[in-house]
């Protein structure tokens, strides 16, 4: 059975490993990069964005990605939010991991990076909006990646073969849990004789 598998396709033009990128917002954002599900009536973009290498060679916590103020991660690889920004947030994102996007460069699965994306005052009111976050975040972490790393994206969908489950004829073969507590019963006893001490 064959299954249509979105890829994101990438044409890099850009940013060197350890590079450190602070770049206030601009004002429009092109047709050919907007998001095709829930569009923002504006092109939202985060106000000032610093994105440094990290080599630290502790584990450091990169959560949370979103705050209060934009977007923030600590020592993780620029392709873990590359996946937000251009693949579809439905169904989990263990559906669009990173073998969806081709023309990755290598040093965005090798290296780690600290990325700190504010948001401006006058986006701030819609930012605190949960369900508006998630409209303007993909737009503003696409915009991100245009104008820190010099990327080229397009989308294509590929037909590859997926399992798919279905009930069989005569329908499914499940028993119904029995929710009647379990019998209990006397644990076994057992008797230690020692012997006789030399």
């Amino acid at each position: 059975m064959f299954g249509k598998i979105l890829a994101v396709v990438l044409v890099y033009a850009g940013m060197a490993g350890g590079q450190t990128a602070v770049v206030p917002s601009v004002s429009s954002m092109t047709a050919a990069t907007a998001p095709t599900t829930s569009v923002p009536t504006k092109a939202y973009r985060f106000d000032v964005i610093s994105i440094k290498q990290n080599k630290s060679p502790k584990w450091q916590n990169v959560a949370p990605g979103v705050i209060p103020e934009g977007y923030h991660r600590t020592r993780t690889p620029m392709w873990v939010p590359l996946i937000t920004a251009y693949l579809p947030q439905v169904g989990g994102v263990g559906y669009y991991l990173h073998d969806r996007i081709k023309g990755l460069p290598d040093w965005a699965n090798s290296e780690n990076y600290d990325i700190d994306a504010r948001i401006s005052d006058e986006d701030r009111a819609a930012w605190q909006k949960p369900e508006m976050r998630q409209v303007i975040l993909q737009p503003m972490l696409q915009a991100m990646y245009i104008e820190c790393c010099k990327i080229a994206v397009h989308r294509e969908v590929n037909e590859l073969p997926v399992y798919s489950m279905m009930v069989v004829k005569g329908g499914p073969k499940f028993k119904q849990t029995d929710d009647s507590p379990p019998p209990t019963s006397t644990p076994a006893t057992k008797t230690c004789r020692r012997g006789p001490r030399n």
